[in-house]
């Protein structure tokens, strides 16, 4: 009991130790402050209860999870389940979970098992989720053709199925899969 007694009165740090920022200089925890992004930064919110009337634009990244009637421009942006967008979305990176009516154009296009699109999707990568909904078409962005203003149609969609099948090789442009049943 004697040595128990004096251990509180002992430092519980080593010299060394001291040179270790305090814990209240560590970074905000995530309850605090919003997550960064991959590129580093916090994203600028949309909260749940705010209407925007009027196009956004940023150079930087956006979270949507309230409505907004207008187009948004950003290089990354989320848009939660909550989010009901009536407008074009165009980003480098769009990750889609609520509901959008209008046209989504970006190289990379995520649509989550809550995402609702009315709207054409022009993309270089598209990643569906089962359970998502889309009503419009998918167009590819192929860089290569550039006078035909970049995009060429990968498929149509009338649901949540994104499967189409063009009617004559030269709806799919002369190129796609071959018959399985060679002659």
């Amino acid at each position: 009991m004697f040595s128990k007694a004096k251990q509180p009165q002992t430092p519980s740090r080593t010299f060394s130790d001291q040179s270790q920022p305090a814990p209240e200089k560590a970074a905000p925890s995530s309850a605090a402050a919003p997550m960064p992004s991959a590129s580093g930064t916090i994203p600028s919110i949309i909260s749940a209860d705010l209407q925007i009337n009027g196009d956004l634009k940023s150079t930087g990244d956006i979270q949507v999870d309230g409505q907004i009637k207008g187009d948004v421009h950003s290089k990354t942006m989320t848009i939660g389940e909550t989010a009901q967008i009536n407008g074009s979305l165009t980003g480098d990176r769009i990750r889609i979970c609520g509901s959008v009516t209008g046209s989504v154009r970006g190289p990379s296009v995520i649509l989550a098992k809550t995402a609702k699109v009315l709207g054409d999707i022009i993309h270089e990568s598209l990643e569906i989720e089962a359970g998502a909904f889309i009503e419009g078409n998918i167009m590819r962005l192929d860089s290569t053709k550039s006078n035909t203003g970049g995009a060429r149609p990968a498929a149509a969609s009338n649901g949540a199925a994104t499967r189409s099948t063009p009617a004559s090789p030269a709806a799919r442009g002369g190129k796609g899969e071959k018959p399985a049943v060679h002659h």
